[in-house]
């Protein structure tokens, strides 16, 4: 591979650099299964073919569906679970958030916000109101009837909000990702007696080896926003380990060796409605998807948890209002700065 990262490793600010830290990790435990998360994405993918040219044969492959991804990213899974399997891999497993329950408390203001946004779509004169029948219905009956949300956007839908990262937070990347693949991992590992419960808590006898597809150029998604400091690469459950940062494997290595392998390169891999999408990404939705996305914005905007106007947050994109972009209303000027903004955030929801 070419490792053309540029990225010295050696001291900052005479502490080590997070890669070398990676390095030192001691050996892990032999009993420990190994499990990958799978995004869909380059790194993910790569990260397979990696393991799978070097020997090493995962224990369980995962990927938690929001039930709202890219159809290319769906077709992808399939096809490369596929071609795993027949080399004697694992086959990529899809994991999915269990159905929440809406409290009575919440139904009731989820039905004072669908009826708001039912009473000003009345009234719209936009374009977009004719088209918002359907959802409008889904969004009152699955309030009123269905009691749970299945896919983050019938969250979205329902609660009258964006997902989380349009405010600054990733509890969409840590309810509908991490969380439901640490569920099945709890369960494997407890099936298997590794793992066992005493009272209301769970006892690890043997850690889990969490493979994550981080490559070498994503240093900035090791350190903790909060503090500042590298985030912990063993908790009582888990040992994290980055493959790739660690062989110095960067985006473009991803590529050649997914091509090199056979394989056409996966499409970056998020929801259809992500905040952080490019333009390029929005101009390539279907237009079924597009409405979605463009509904979640009119929704939330149209709902008592907004802010109004004098709000930081102009849309879906945070900064960003995907109908005024679809519609030809922001400039270059302010699709450059929102674009430069968007290359610092992380989410680990992204698999590029």
């Amino acid at each position: 591979m070419f490792n053309t990262t540029g990225i010295q490793l050696g001291l900052f600010d005479n502490a080590k650099h997070p890669i070398q830290i990676l390095r030192e990790q001691p050996e892990p435990d032999p009993r420990s299964p190994i499990v990958v998360s799978c995004g869909g994405g380059r790194n993910s993918t790569y990260l397979l073919i990696r393991l799978w040219q070097q020997g090493i044969k995962p224990d369980l492959i995962l990927f938690a569906d929001t039930g709202n991804e890219k159809r290319a990213t769906y077709e992808y899974i399939e096809m490369f679970s596929g071609w795993l399997v027949e080399r004697g891999m694992p086959p990529i497993i899809t994991v999915r958030r269990k159905p929440t329950k809406v409290s009575s408390d919440r139904k009731g203001l989820i039905r004072v916000n669908q009826a708001m946004a039912a009473w000003r779509n009345l009234f719209s004169k936009t374009p977009i109101s004719q088209w918002l029948d359907g959802y409008s219905w889904l969004a009152w009956w699955k309030s009123k009837e269905g009691a749970v949300w299945t896919t983050l956007a019938e969250e979205c839908i329902i609660t009258g909000t964006l997902p989380s990262k349009a405010y600054g937070r990733s509890n969409c990347s840590q309810i509908w990702k991490i969380e439901p693949q640490e569920l099945y991992v709890r369960d494997y590992m407890l099936e298997r007696g590794l793992w066992y419960r005493k009272g209301r808590s769970i006892i690890a006898d043997v850690k889990v080896r969490k493979f994550i597809g981080f490559h070498c150029e994503e240093v900035s998604r090791l350190i903790s926003k909060q503090t500042g400091q590298m985030r912990e690469l063993e908790d009582k459950f888990y040992r994290y380990e980055y493959p790739l940062m660690v062989d110095m494997i960067n985006n473009l290595d991803c590529q050649v060796g997914i091509l090199a392998a056979g394989l056409p390169i996966p499409p970056k891999s998020s929801c259809v409605f992500c905040p952080r999408s490019r333009k390029e990404e929005i101009d390539n939705l279907s237009p079924e998807d597009l409405e979605l996305a463009l509904f979640i914005e009119w929704n939330a905007m149209n709902s008592p948890n907004w802010r109004g106007e004098g709000s930081s947050i102009k849309g879906l994109g945070q900064r960003l209002n995907w109908t005024d972009y679809v519609a030809g209303k922001v400039s270059e000027t302010e699709l450059a700065a929102i674009a430069h903004r968007q290359a610092q955030m992380s989410c680990n929801c992204i698999d590029d």
